[in-house]
């Protein structure tokens, strides 16, 4: 068991130098079972072949490896915070406000911290801006970050008033609102 995990992590560290012995060895090998399955392999050492021969299993293997898991203001003591005390404070210190927001997946936490900011702007006329720069590995995630449009199930978290002054119905889903996307840039 151990093996197979050892088999994939010396490949990716010489190969792409990429580490993933930070990883939970748990989490590891259901993924690797996981790629066993969906490959119709039948053991370990047919998948350290695998990763070894095929690119396209190497790129399947690290975009499951990244958990791709967001929700609109998914840690509300958090958001809390952040609206409460840390963007009041950050408004006194300057002009424009930079936030970075790392492995953003599809784009719900941006979005978060941009309806905190921009419900901040509006209710004390600050003339303040800010720029949120949103970033993940995962392309797939940017691209659907980047259109901005979300399932009614994707909004447990986003209250009535805000789900009215930041999204449009479109197509049977919700859609960010154009002046809100305006504070993103997802790379």
């Amino acid at each position: 068991m151990r093996n197979s995990i050892n088999c994939v992590a010396e490949f990716l560290i010489q190969t792409k130098g990429i580490d993933i012995r930070c990883y939970d060895d748990l989490y590891v090998r259901k993924l690797i079972e996981k790629r066993l399955q969906s490959r119709g392999l039948d053991s370990d050492f047919d998948y350290c072949r695998l990763i070894d021969t095929e690119e396209n299993e190497v790129i399947e293997f690290l975009t499951a490896l990244n958990n791709t898991y967001s929700e609109f203001f998914r840690n509300t003591f958090t958001f809390e915070i952040l609206g409460q005390f840390v963007i009041p404070e950050l408004t006194k210190q300057k002009k424009e406000i930079r936030i970075w927001s790392a492995a953003c997946a599809a784009g719900q936490e941006p979005y978060s911290i941009a309806i905190l900011c921009d419900e901040y702007l509006k209710s004390t006329a600050k003339s303040n801006r800010f720029r949120i720069f949103a970033s993940d590995i995962n392309k797939a995630g940017l691209t659907k970050a980047s259109e901005g449009r979300y399932s009614e199930n994707a909004l447990g978290n986003v209250t009535l008033k805000r789900l009215t002054n930041y999204f449009e119905r479109f197509n049977g889903d919700y859609r960010v609102q154009q002046h809100l996307k305006d504070y993103i840039n997802f790379s």
